[in-house]
Formats: C-alpha cells, sequence, structure tokens
C-alpha cells in the first residue's frame, strides 16, 4: 500500500481540529484516532508545523523552490565538456603582481603614442 503524503496545509487542518477536540476534552489519543493518525505522527506534526499559519507556509515553500531551481542548473564538468574547454579555465582567476604595474602602465603610454 502506497503512503499517502500530507501537503503542509492539510498537516495545519488536521493539526487544528485535533486541538479543538483536546480542547473539548478528548485525550490526545481519542482525538488523534478520531481524525485519523497515530500519536507518534501527531507528535512528529505537532513539533514541525505546530506554530505555523498558512501565511507563513510560503516561506517554508521558499527553499524548495530554490532547490528545484538548482537541480537544474547544469554541473561545471558537464558545461566544460560540452564547450570543450578544461575545467581548470573556469577556475583561473589572473594575479596581477605589484611589481608589474609600472611596466604595464610603461606599455600602455608607449601604446597610446602611436
Amino acid at each position: 500500500m502506497k503512503k499517502k503524503r500530507h501537503t503542509p496545509e492539510e498537516i495545519i487542518k488536521r493539526l487544528r481540529e485535533a486541538k479543538g477536540l483536546i480542547a473539548a476534552g478528548k485525550g490526545v489519543e481519542v482525538a488523534v484516532r478520531a481524525i485519523g493518525f497515530s500519536v507518534a505522527t501527531y507528535q512528529r506534526w505537532k513539533s514541525r508545523y505546530g506554530g505555523i499559519k498558512k501565511d507563513s507556509l510560503k516561506r517554508l515553500r521558499e527553499p524548495e523552490k530554490e532547490n528545484a531551481r538548482q537541480s537544474l542548473d547544469v554541473s561545471e564538468r558537464r558545461a566544460c565538456r560540452a564547450t570543450i574547454q578544461p575545467r581548470s579555465t573556469q577556475r583561473y582567476h589572473l594575479k596581477r603582481l605589484d611589481k608589474d604595474k609600472a611596466l604595464v602602465e610603461e606599455i600602455l603610454r608607449l601604446s597610446a603614442k602611436e
């Protein structure tokens, strides 16, 4: 039998129902079984979604969207293989030394004359 995955909205709705039944005087076990899930599930959901409201769920879903976007990104290795470039060319950063600065300025000055 396939497990059913509940959406966060459904979980929050069921937690509110359970909270109402518990407030009405029923025990946790009785209230949770009346709604249709186990006490362990109730405790897990309560720890994860206990103080969350429906409008706060958008912030929870932002990392999911970011992860989905990143999974579509092409890896560096695959991109370099497709463009037939060594991977080291993607990591190279030019380091200019201070001793070369005077030489570069002199070359630029000479090239500007002509």
